[in-house]
């Protein structure tokens, strides 16, 4: 079955109150002539605009929650009123806490990962001559939005100490949010004290990750207690070794030493160890990218997560 889309509203990082309202106006009066048989908000924002559509035309909705800080006024409005509560990790379950009814638990639907759109369009040797670094050069590489609790400052502090040993380079995929125009400088300050400004590549936001991962040696994650982790999934995905912060989502997809390697953030020589010894060992490190690979294929399909959500879909029609 095919469901045309409606777009109400253009996709933003982040919306206003003004436009949050009117994009909730405009869902009401959707949801009103088109009748749907529930509403599915995903994401804190989707949930807002979500929340007045629900309760005018009295339509069942399903929150979709994928993150672990939220105000606690509106995760309580949403959970009383959803008829479902969908959290894409333990550690995002964990976080609701005592928010959603006792007779609406959190239910745990792990993200999938469709493998065929991580195929990269060009060749390993090819994009890394496109940025002018040899075949034989270490590169590591820092993706996520550049915000606080993603910590590229504990990212660029482990490089810094990698590079006391290994002529590595790291690249950073991702910008900040709108707006923030201190972010990249401090940065670059940060990197310039450090000593390792020539070694590193802002790349901002890209829309050819898998060629960019596929080009690079291994995934530095260093989120503070992230809900689950896109770019860690579709790095083991592609067979990219990954050293991330023993916390949150990381804990929950990598097997320390067996499918990557978890450290103590709070300890960045821990950090440059993982990485050194990702770096310094291929057998072993193309022993852990293949066991990351098989990981998500095997555990995270999006098969898996298409019917986990329909057999609550239906339980939710069914009232």
């Amino acid at each position: 079955m095919s469901i045309p889309p409606l777009t109400l509203q253009k996709r933003k990082p982040l919306l206003s109150i003004i436009e949050l309202r009117s994009f909730a106006l405009t869902l009401s009066r959707e949801v009103a002539r088109r009748r749907p048989g529930l509403l599915h908000a995903n994401g804190a924002q989707a949930v807002l605009g979500c929340l007045r559509a629900a309760r005018k035309t009295n339509t069942p909705l399903i929150w979709h929650v994928r993150d672990v800080a939220m105000p606690k006024m509106l995760g309580r409005m949403a959970a009383r009123r959803a008829a479902a509560v969908i959290a894409i990790s333990q550690t995002v379950r964990e976080a609701l806490g005592s928010l959603c009814p006792a007779g609406c638990p959190p239910e745990v639907v792990y993200d999938g990962i469709d493998t065929d759109e991580l195929r990269p369009a060009i060749g390993r040797e090819a994009f890394r001559g496109s940025m002018d670094v040899s075949d034989n050069r270490p590169v590591i590489l820092f993706a996520a939005q550049l915000v606080d609790w993603k910590r590229p400052e504990l990212a660029l502090g482990i490089f810094a100490g990698v590079r006391q040993h290994v002529d590595a380079q790291l690249w950073i995929a991702g910008d900040p949010p709108p707006g923030d125009h201190a972010t990249a400088d401090r940065l670059q300050a940060l990197s310039q004290s450090l000593g390792v400004a020539d070694a590193i590549r802002l790349l901002g936001y890209r829309t050819d990750m898998p060629d960019v991962m596929n080009a690079a040696d291994l995934l530095l994650a260093t989120a503070r207690c992230e809900p689950l982790g896109r770019s860690v999934m579709e790095a083991m995905a592609m067979g990219r070794p990954v050293a991330a912060t023993n916390e949150g989502g990381h804990r929950e997809l990598i097997e320390n030493g067996v499918s990557g390697l978890l450290f103590d953030a709070g300890r960045v020589e821990d950090g440059v160890a993982a990485v050194l010894r990702l770096l310094g060992d291929a057998s072993e490190s193309a022993r852990i990218g293949e066991a990351a690979r098989t990981r998500i294929e095997q555990d995270f399909p999006v098969a898996t997560m298409v019917e986990r959500v329909q057999k609550i879909y239906d339980r939710v029609l069914r009232g």
